[in-house]
């Protein structure tokens, strides 16, 4: 009878049941990201994703054949997750210029409290030069919704309501990079007020992030009246 239980409870060797696989890719992918933002992607090799997610190395070959392949589900299962929110329905592009600033950093602070691990991976893997994740995310990226963003921005300067100087390639960048580069230091900015708790200007809530990046950005886009 003790060898019948044993039997019972003993766990099944082999590959993972089929109930778990969803979660433990889950894991492996939640694990890579943050290794990734923490100390970019080069520097992550796949034994300490596998020891983050609290599996074997063995294990990630289960769930991806390659190390690109685990790269390339990163970039499509959780960083495009920013392009989705930001190009959810894509409402802005139907109003006027300040609307669409407004509307892009209000979905990027969203974007990044439902992703904490987005800021810090944005500066090392899109905006710094060799970055392993922009090729592939380059290439999710659909073509005709860039096009209408170009399109849109070209109707404006032909209006004379969005500046003709503004380069519409180099501005959504722009207003990414205005948006990602407080927030990666956002932590940092935060201990440097709990050690300091006389500076009292120091207002580092999402109100004060969104209101600093759409003055930045609004007052740049405008066209203001030359003496």
């Amino acid at each position: 009878m003790q060898n019948a239980n044993q039997k019972q409870k003993a766990k099944p060797k082999g590959r993972p049941l089929a109930s778990t696989n969803q979660e433990t890719r889950k894991n492996l992918l939640d694990a890579a990201v943050m290794l990734f933002a923490k100390q970019g992607v080069s520097a992550t090799s796949l034994a300490q994703i596998a020891s983050h997610a609290n599996l074997t190395p063995a294990m990630i070959h289960y769930y991806f054949k390659t190390r690109e392949q685990l790269i390339e589900a990163v970039v499509r299962e959780r960083v495009m997750n920013l392009i989705s929110i930001l190009w959810q329905d894509m409402d802005w592009l139907s109003g006027s210029p300040v609307e669409m600033v407004s509307l892009l950093i209000d979905h990027m602070i969203d974007a990044a409290e439902q992703m904490p691990w987005l800021p810090e991976l944005w500066i090392k893997e899109m905006v710094t030069e060799g970055g392993q994740l922009r090729p592939i995310l380059v290439s999710a990226i659909r073509k005709d919704n860039v096009a209408q963003i170009l399109k849109t921005i070209k109707r404006w300067q032909d209006a004379g309501v969005f500046h003709s100087d503004i380069h519409p390639y180099y501005f959504f960048n722009a207003l990414v990079t205005t948006v990602m580069t407080p927030l990666c230091v956002h932590r940092r900015w935060l201990q440097f007020v709990q050690k300091n708790p006389d500076k009292d200007y120091l207002d580092l809530t999402r109100e004060a992030l969104s209101k600093h990046c759409k003055t930045m950005l609004i007052h740049g886009i405008l066209v203001h009246d030359r003496a």
